[in-house]
């Protein structure tokens, strides 16, 4: 059907980012975006609530999920803010999943273990190791397989390719981008008149 109030060849996709607290999630989403939208603290559960945050490339719209950080707890505030990173899926066509490359261990592969076990998300899922800066020299490529084919045992819609990226000096970024660009499909524009996010100027403040 074609796009009645839209430019025909529109493609748009919606993206859950997902990862622990601290893992870059929020770090990432404003790199791509190339400016400061989505809140970054060193304190971890800064973000409490999932909301929309829109990157435009040519006619090609990402509509990036900003979840708050999973974790394993039984306090009630843990509990819903994980719900909310669960919640991010439905709608989503795709997810990223972010685990901090200087601290790889089996908490990462249990969050999303419980993430993925209630729900029948189907879209692509892809493994981003962050902080590549930081941890090259400590982290072999090595132990990045082997995490992805341990997790991908869990999410059989794990893509095989993973992305190793640093925000800090961009490295892999454009890689990841394009992914993303040659993934979307045809489609409407969620936020045609430039929005950048689905939320107002009260929320971020």
């Amino acid at each position: 059907m074609l796009i009645t109030h839209q430019h025909p060849h529109n493609k748009s996709m919606m993206v859950s980012v997902i990862g622990k607290p601290n893992a870059g999630k929020s770090t990432l989403i404003n790199t791509m975006l190339g400016q400061d939208l989505s809140i970054v603290s060193p304190l971890p559960q800064t973000t409490r609530n999932h909301f929309h945050c829109t990157m435009t490339i040519d006619r090609t719209e990402i509509v990036f999920v900003d979840t708050p950080g999973v974790h394993r707890s039984n306090k009630e505030l843990n509990l819903r803010m994980n719900q909310e990173a669960e919640f991010s899926l439905e709608g989503a066509d795709a997810a990223l999943l972010l685990v901090d490359s200087n601290r790889i261990n089996e908490e990462d592969f249990e969050v999303f273990k419980e993430v993925f076990h209630n729900n029948e998300f189907v879209g692509p899922v892809w493994l981003v190791f962050t902080k590549k800066d930081l941890s090259e020299s400590k982290v072999q490529s090595e132990q990045l397989t082997h995490f992805k084919e341990k997790l991908k045992k869990t999410i059989p819609s794990l893509q095989a390719k993973f992305f190793w990226i640093s925000t800090v000096n961009e490295d892999n970024i454009n890689e990841l981008t394009a992914a993303l660009l040659d993934n979307a499909a045809p489609g409407a524009h969620l936020y045609p008149k430039g929005d950048i996010s689905n939320k107002n100027i009260r929320f971020f403040v």
